[in-house]
């Protein structure tokens, strides 16, 4: 679809084909166009970060519990029992050590 869109620009004679062989070796070997389609891509969700969040919002209000358990792990309110730190203390007194 991209390639339709800028066979113009992207191949001298207008191919479409021609246009998306450029862009399909542009994506394998260029490693500057893959971190400007990443850097896209990340903007892109950081900016519908608020319809994600909405829409955990709306599941958790409907009972879903994994929803409503991430929903509080966001914001602080609920702990992954696998994340807690239990801190440990081994005391060895009065031990004889081996000669």
């Amino acid at each position: 679809m991209i390639a339709s869109e800028l066979k113009t620009y992207l191949s001298p004679s207008g191919s479409e084909e021609a246009a998306y062989r450029k862009l399909k070796r542009w994506m394998l070997k260029d490693q500057s166009f893959r971190d400007l389609i990443y850097q896209q891509s990340i903007l892109k969700l950081d900016l519908a970060t608020p319809d994600i969040l909405d829409g955990i919002r709306r599941s958790a209000r409907r009972g879903r519990v994994d929803a409503a358990r991430f929903a509080l792990e966001l914001t602080g309110r609920h702990v992954k029992e696998e994340s807690q730190v239990t801190q440990v203390n081994v005391v060895l007194n009065n031990i004889a050590r081996p000669q």
